[in-house]
This record gives C-alpha cells, structure tokens and sequence, in this order.
C-alpha cells in the first residue's frame, strides 16, 4: 500500500474519533487520489552508459519502471530504494543471445546453427543466438535472473529479444534451424519455444516480476502467421511491444489504418483484462521531423494508450532521441497528465473517433483520415489549461484532456 495511503487513512480515523469524543461529525480528510492510469517505464539498457545520482534520481523519481543495466545502476540502487521505494526496478539481460565475445564461453550445443551447421550472429550487434529448445540454456537463464536480482537488489529482469524479431530476413546472418525438425524455424514454433523461456524465468525466480521483450505490434500479438506474440505473457507479468503505434523509423507522416491501429489498442485492453501488462514502446528515431510534428504523435500515443491500459498493469515510454540512453527521456505532458483510474473501457463513435472516461480526465483519438469535432461530456481542461467543451481532432491525432 502506498505511504500515502496509510497517512490519509490514519488522517481520517484520528478526525472521526476526535468528532466522536465531541459528538459532532466534522468533514472527512480528503480522500487520496486514485493511481494515475498514465505509468511510465524507461527502457535505459543502450545508448550512452553513464550515470550520475542526480541523474539516477531523475529516472527513479519520472517513471514508475526503469529497466536497466546492473553494472550502471550498482551504485545507486540502495539509494534509490529510499527516494522513490514505490519505483520498480527491472535489469537488463539478453534472453536468446550471447554477447559478441561469448563464441565460445557455452557449451557448443546451446548455440544455434544455420542448415550448414555454423553458429549464427546478429548482424549490427555481433552477438550470438542461441537454441531457445536447449534445456540448458534456458536454466542458464533462470540462474542469471535469480542471481543478479538477489545481488544487486532488483526487482525482476527483462529478457530481450524473445520474440520473433530472429527468424525476420536481414537480422541475423542465418535463419535457424529447429534442431527437432533438421528444418528452418517457423513463427508458430519458434514463439512457442521461446515463449517457454520466460515462463520458466519466472517459475524458478516466482517473488520476481518476469518481463521480455517480443510482442511487437498488435497485429503479432493477435495474428498467429505474424507470431500470435500475446502468448509470450501467458507465463510473464508484462512484455514490450516494441512498436506500438508507429515502426522506430517510420516517416513522420505515416499512420496505421485505423483498423490496424485499434490492434494496439485491444492488445492493452486484453492483456489487462489477463491481469498482464504491454510496456508499449514508442519511438521516433532517424527520420526527418519538426517539434510539433514529435509533439503531435507524442499527444496521439499517449490518448491511444490510455484508450487500452487496464491503468494497473501496463507502462509507456516514449523516445525521440535515437537512443536508450541510462539518463532517460522526460517529456512535460508524460510526466505532468494525471487523469485518474479508466471508469469503463472506450468507446467507438460513428464518425471514427475513440474515447474513453476517466475518474479525473478523459482520452480521445481519431485515427481516420478527416477532421472530427467532439463534444466532450462536461466542461475540461486542455493539456495548456484552456477550459473548453468540445475539441477538433485532426486526422491521425489524439487529446488527453482533465478535470
């Protein structure tokens, strides 16, 4: 329970016992707020490795989940505990590779091989793939993520690059072949398979929170002939879609259609209603665009998401840097909306849009191709503080407003 929480409850029995001594009833304490549905998690594992305590401060104190890398964060995660205790704190391993200059640190048969027997390596990192079939690797795994949460004080790991992003053309040097078939790996097998990796983390590491990265966009979540990743979480507490909204090096202009959108939306909407969650990752990196165009899909990313979080389980992040650095992006709208818990889930509109209500604010989104005016369902506020009662949404674009 929040130390907030306690307070406001101690608050209160003091003001009903004093009214009882007196005999008159004096106002309740304000009641503490619900939990902002806006979460933020901080993907800090590449990029520049460098990290001051202020800086440290910053990520504990901006988001509620940082992932990170062990070695960077050793000096300060006992201080961070104090500062922000409520903070989750997730490290950072690898879930199907070794490392560039680990060739040869495992036993040959964890590696994986090509059709002419030849270890396999991804082609911009170097590193080394590894059977996701072998026992052995896999324990090697859960070890890792037992023994370095243990030491160094985390919370749970993050197991990169479960998903099917191996077997896509041009990453590695090779396609795999499943050493049960003598064929190139499928989808279907392959996150099957790997999908194991993560529920057996979590099996050995149980007081752990288990998350990897590997569900992509919501059409791989839900599209078995794209990788039906949604299984991935059947034995996770929550993992990364990695192109929620928009692909990292997407023109700037260039939206989903709306049906393809609302994926990503119900993937959020269904992995909650599992009590499971998406740290939906949304970049814009390497592609040509103005501030206000940034700020645009900032506003669109954050309305849909909340059009889809539980407001419990799942966690944005937001980066238009071209990095993952270990000092994280903050961003003023992310890190100041607050528009308490969903009070139903969201709703499509005959014009196209999507809204949803909050117990401090409201979300809408229009994913379609034409401007459409909404009449909002009471006097808000606009993310600059203007009051009005209805707003214009132009195509591909989204408002958060509150009360």
């Amino acid at each position: 329970m929040a130390p907030t929480t306690l307070l406001h409850r101690l608050a209160l029995s003091v003001a009903l016992v004093a009214a009882s001594v007196v005999g008159t009833v004096t106002p309740a304490a304000e009641a503490a707020p619900a939990p902002n549905a806006v979460k933020l998690w901080a993907a800090t594992q590449g990029g520049d490795q460098t990290l001051t305590l202020a800086q440290a401060r910053s990520n504990a104190t901006n988001f509620q989940m940082i992932v990170g890398r062990p070695v960077v964060y050793r000096p300060y995660i006992a201080a961070l505990r104090r500062i922000a205790p409520e903070t989750t704190y997730i490290m950072y391993m690898n879930g199907l590779y070794a490392q560039q200059a680990q060739g040869t640190m495992y036993p040959e048969s964890w590696y994986a091989r090509d059709a002419a027997g030849r270890k396999i390596t991804s082609i911009v990192h170097g590193n080394y793939l590894m059977d996701p079939s072998n026992p052995a690797w896999v324990a090697s795994r859960s070890a890792r993520c037992a023994l370095d949460t243990r030491v160094e004080g985390w919370d749970g790991c993050y197991l990169d690059m479960l998903g099917p992003g191996p077997l896509f053309p041009g990453y590695n040097t090779a396609i795999p072949i499943n050493p049960r078939t003598g064929q190139e790996w499928n989808v279907a097998d392959w996150m099957t398979t790997s999908s194991a990796i993560g529920a057996a983390v979590q099996r050995a590491n149980p007081t752990r929170m288990v998350t990897a990265n590997g569900l992509g966009t919501g059409t791989q979540y839900f599209d078995r002939a794209s990788g039906l990743t949604k299984q991935l979480l059947d034995g996770i507490a929550a993992a990364n879609s990695q192109g929620f909204v928009r692909g990292t090096s997407v023109p700037i202009n260039q939206f989903r259609t709306p049906e393809t959108w609302k994926r990503d939306v119900d993937m959020l909407a269904e992995a909650g209603s599992r009590g499971k969650g998406v740290m939906a990752m949304t970049k814009i990196w390497h592609v040509p665009a103005t501030e206000a165009q940034k700020n645009a899909v900032m506003h669109y990313t954050l309305a849909t998401f909340l059009l889809g979080t539980d407001g419990i389980h799942s966690y944005l992040y937001f980066s238009d840097d071209g990095a993952e650095d270990a000092y994280a992006q903050t961003f003023k709208l992310l890190q100041n909306t607050y528009v308490g818990q969903p009070t139903a889930g969201y709703v499509a509109s005959a014009d196209g849009t999507f809204t949803r209500r909050f117990t401090s604010g409201f979300a809408a989104v229009n994913p379609g191709d034409t401007a459409v005016t909404i009449t909002l369902p009471r006097t808000m506020k606009t993310v600059g503080g203007n009051a009005v009662a209805s707003i214009r949404l132009a195509p591909q674009s989204g408002e958060v407003l509150t009360f």
